[in-house]
């Protein structure tokens, strides 16, 4: 896996294996695991390889992702995700932006809409940098059409809560430069 991969790699071959150049900057890695502490290592080893934006993946719908408590699974676990949140958050030098990739929420119940916006308001408490979000629900996968009016009503709860200076970007059903 990735995330033990990123953990077991000194700081040179980490800036070989990714491919680091001066002339890359900004980039950014995107994370994904179960546990802080992995999150947190995982964290290190990109940013002493030059990365300069750390992203959690709390998307994924991919089966044996889910099956992990990795992912999209984190949606259904508002409590171990802004652990992971804070923790790395707090590994991370000031300089580095953590920002994170949600779904609508696990799938379509009241629940899991109240567990999206817990884990949404409490990682901005935390200092998550940036959103991006894709209007399905984890169990939706990629069926169906996203739901764009959820990233809508998202973008007026930062407004709403003072925090329309953190970046929303929105994704899901983008198949070209005219869509």
């Amino acid at each position: 896996m990735l995330d033990q991969f990123v953990t077991r790699v000194s700081r040179r071959k980490a800036r070989f294996y990714y491919g680091v150049e001066e002339e890359d900057h900004p980039c950014g890695a995107q994370l994904m695991g179960s546990e802080p502490e992995q999150f947190v290592a995982a964290a290190k080893v990109l940013v002493d390889a030059g990365f300069d934006l750390i992203d959690l993946n709390f998307a994924c719908p991919v089966k044996k992702v889910l099956g992990r408590g990795r992912g999209g699974y984190l949606l259904s676990d508002p409590t171990t995700a802004l652990k992971i949140v804070g923790a790395v958050r707090r590994s991370l030098p000031d300089t580095i932006p953590l920002t994170l990739k949600l779904r609508k929420g696990f799938d379509a119940s009241p629940e899991s809409r109240d567990r999206f916006f817990t884990l949404l308001d409490g990682a901005l408490d935390r200092g998550v940098a940036g959103v991006t979000l894709h209007g399905r629900t984890v169990r939706q996968r990629y069926e169906g059409a996203s739901d764009w009016n959820f990233l809508a009503e998202v973008k007026r709860f930062l407004v709403e809560e003072k925090r329309s200076d953190v970046p929303l970007l929105g994704s899901g059903d983008l198949f070209d430069a005219p869509t």
